[in-house]
């Protein structure tokens, strides 16, 4: 057995101050971004790639965001082209040895996955237009690097059920907005649940690119 005792500083190390702890203020994200969310002696980082266009990732403020008072994380996206995907990384990581550490039964869930149709089907391609169509794609990997494939616990009911073979969109045609912007309603939700411990998560955002009778356009450059 081991024994040791805590200086007073090293208390404020074990946990966070605030709770939950808060991520630092709104971020243009241009490079790489991190921060720590510190949990007992571990450490959550994110990580988040720079890609063309804007990427905003911010703690959500509206209260419609708040999940069981449990605030949200915001990630919006300019893209500059239909096909551009963003992939934000969670890397879980030890606080004192800074190796990974495995995280067991991890359980996320993830909102406003929704749709805009413009009202206009094309009579020359006879597809349908569309100013975004939300899909979303998440994987894990393991203390080897091996991918992870989720369990799906719930999801809208127009959300297509793909698992970690490729990304989740709504399955829906000639409607408008699904969900109401930055409400956490279900029909636009899906969870899932990792049965594997993982030390890191991929969450890739993007346009729904599989269905073939569809095309993007900013509505403002086309009417």
């Amino acid at each position: 057995m081991i024994a040791d005792n805590f200086a007073q500083t090293d208390y404020s190390s074990l946990a966070p101050n605030t709770s939950p702890p808060t991520p630092a203020s709104n971020v243009n994200i241009t490079g790489t971004a991190s921060e720590s969310y510190l949990v007992a002696s571990n450490a959550l980082t994110t990580t988040s790639g720079n890609i063309s266009g804007k990427n905003i990732y911010r703690l959500a403020t509206d209260p419609n965001t708040t999940i069981t008072s449990i605030p949200a994380f915001e990630f919006f996206q300019d893209f500059t082209s239909p096909t551009s995907t963003r992939t934000l990384t969670y890397n879980f990581t030890n606080k004192f040895t800074k190796q990974p550490q495995p995280v067991s039964n991890l359980s996320l869930s993830v909102f406003d996955i929704d749709a805009n149709y413009l009202d206009y089907r094309d009579p020359m391609t006879n597809k349908y237009r569309y100013e975004f169509k939300d899909a979303i794609k998440v994987v894990g990997y393991d203390v080897n690097g091996d991918a992870v494939t989720p369990q799906v616990n719930s999801r809208g009911p127009n959300i297509t059920n793909n698992n970690g073979s490729s990304m989740n969109y709504q399955n829906v045609y000639n409607k408008g907005i699904v969900c109401t912007n930055s409400v956490a309603d279900s029909n636009c939700q899906i969870s899932y649940t990792f049965t594997t411990p993982i030390v890191s998560l991929d969450i890739t955002y993007g346009n729904d690119t599989v269905t073939n009778n569809i095309y993007y356009t900013d509505p403002l450059l086309s009417q």
